[in-house]
């Protein structure tokens, strides 16, 4: 026999539950046990399971790599700590210095600088690791059914998330996003304002914000439920993201730089394709596409359609960007499992003593998980050496390339790493791309294509290059009489032969 919510009462040998024989009075459980043994009742099989996979969430999240963004982010904020004003001007490279920098998440890089400040790389990967498990423990939270359920349908959605999980501000969007969600399906409408701006100062990504307000909207309108709440909070919210250095140009600003993203074809922003590599993303549109067409009617209640709306709306961005594939499987997840089990689940507690003791040795079980979690993690962050991932430009690295002779050449990819690891060194551009002109991004696309580098380094007077050990540019300019000075396993750093010979 299965009990309402799936769970499956205790025994006896004839066949009898353990409950309806102590109704009976045939069998007496013994004194009713207090204080932590009564909590262990509810500790089943199902919630270990769950417990042990949120150590390993955590665990993961730990491992959260620093990409080229978090060393810019992380000079961004030095420069704004040690000025005390917000940088709104190009400063680190000699191609567009002393333009306009739209520089829209400038709190989560002073916020960066300063946990780095007072606790180098592990507090700031603790930092980033917090953000990144709690949005999923959010998530979470807002899904419904049997626990086995609810782990099968995150454990689909979770390889999407995972891609999203490093050093970066998307950090702060992929939390501050599933919050909007529970305070839209509590309908605490109040709190909105704060939370957009808090947001709109943290990262650009509030516009995903927009579009959970739009969805409740739209389900709102077909429920008849209190528009003019919705309403004035939409227009409050969307007040609120103008409360930035960047005041109402913040919005035209997005804008441009979406676009100037697709015109450069950074990778993040390309659409998904039909290809092997994206089976987990299109398997889960397929079967949001299919719960939200059968089970539309089953699930009655407001929030649970409301969410449904806001998924299949982020679907539609994350089908054109694959940068927005993290978020929209955050909502994905839970709105999946609402459309299956749309009724709320009562949990069973017993107390039998057998029971209890098999919850202890799950509680034993979990508490040396975690501490064996907590050494792995204490392992890793104090390595010395530290992990390769923390110190990409080693000392006699940043020696070499603080001796080029500038201008400097580099790819788009490294400059975030020198800009913070040689800040002597103005670079050529780097990932931020919004104070680079487009026509500098495609010029330099077209260099590293075509392998041809002299019209470019014309323009620009470059007399060393700072560049992968693999990349193209290494031989093309050897071809061209260009000396390789340096080279390890990270970096390869070439001079032109006149500013070779003059030193």
């Amino acid at each position: 026999m299965r009990s309402h919510d799936g769970e499956s009462p205790i025994v006896t040998h004839d066949g009898r539950s353990v409950a309806s024989l102590a109704g009976a009075g045939s069998v007496h459980p013994g004194p009713p046990v207090n204080g932590i043994l009564s909590s262990l009742g509810a500790f089943d099989a199902r919630r270990f399971i769950a417990a042990e996979c949120l150590v390993l969430l955590v665990t993961l999240a730990c491992f959260a790599p620093p990409q080229n963004d978090t060393w810019w982010a992380l000079a961004a904020g030095r420069a704004m700590v040690a000025d005390g004003r917000v940088m709104l001007t190009e400063q680190f490279s000699h191609t567009a210095y002393g333009s306009r920098w739209a520089n829209n998440g400038w709190l989560s890089q002073i916020i960066f600088y300063q946990a780095y400040h007072l606790g180098g790389m592990p507090l700031l990967t603790a930092l980033c690791a917090l953000l990144l498990a709690g949005a999923c423990v959010l998530a979470w939270r807002l899904m419904r059914g049997p626990i086995e359920d609810r782990i099968l349908i995150f454990a689909l959605a979770f390889p999407l998330v995972t891609p999203e999980w490093s050093l970066r501000p998307q950090a702060f969007t992929l939390v501050i996003l599933v919050l909007v969600v529970h305070l839209v399906l509590r309908e605490r409408f109040w709190a909105l304002p704060l939370v957009f701006c808090l947001w709109a100062n943290l990262h650009s990504a509030v516009a995903l914000g927009l579009i959970v307000l739009g969805g409740d909207f739209v389900a709102a309108v077909v429920a008849r439920r209190d528009l003019r709440r919705r309403a004035a909070a939409g227009v409050l919210s969307l007040g609120a993201t103008m409360l930035t250095p960047l005041g109402l140009s913040l919005w035209p600003e997005v804008w441009r730089s979406l676009q100037r993203s697709r015109v450069n074809r950074i990778t993040e922003w390309q659409p998904p394709t039909l290809s092997i590599g994206y089976a987990v993303f299109w398997l889960v549109v397929v079967a949001l596409l299919w719960l939200a067409v059968t089970h539309w009617r089953r699930a009655r209640r407001y929030q649970d359609r409301t969410l449904a709306v806001v998924s299949l709306l982020l679907m539609t961005l994350a089908v054109r960007s694959m940068r927005n594939m993290a978020p929209f499987a955050l909502v994905a997840a839970p709105a999946m499992s609402r459309l299956v089990w749309f009724k709320e689940q009562t949990p069973q507690v017993t107390h039998a003593r057998g029971y209890q003791a098999a919850s202890l040795v799950r509680a034993l079980t979990l508490a040396l998980s975690i501490l064996v979690a907590v050494l792995v993690v204490y392992h890793r962050w104090t390595a010395d050496p530290p992990p390769s991932a923390w110190a990409p430009v080693s000392r006699e690295a940043a020696a070499a390339i603080r001796d080029c002779p500038g201008p400097i050449y580099n790819h788009y990819n490294d400059g975030g790493f020198l800009i913070w690891f040689v800040p002597e060194q103005k670079v050529f551009i780097d990932s931020r791309q919004d104070p680079y002109p487009i026509l500098l991004s495609q010029a330099e696309d077209e260099a590293v294509l075509t392998g041809s580098y002299r019209t470019l380094f014309d323009q620009y007077r470059i007399r060393c290059a700072v560049v992968r050990p693999d990349s193209s540019a290494v031989s093309a300019l050897g071809r061209e009489g260009w000396l390789l000075t340096y080279r390890d396993s990270q970096w390869a750093v070439i001079r032109s032969a006149g500013s070779a010979g003059q030193e």
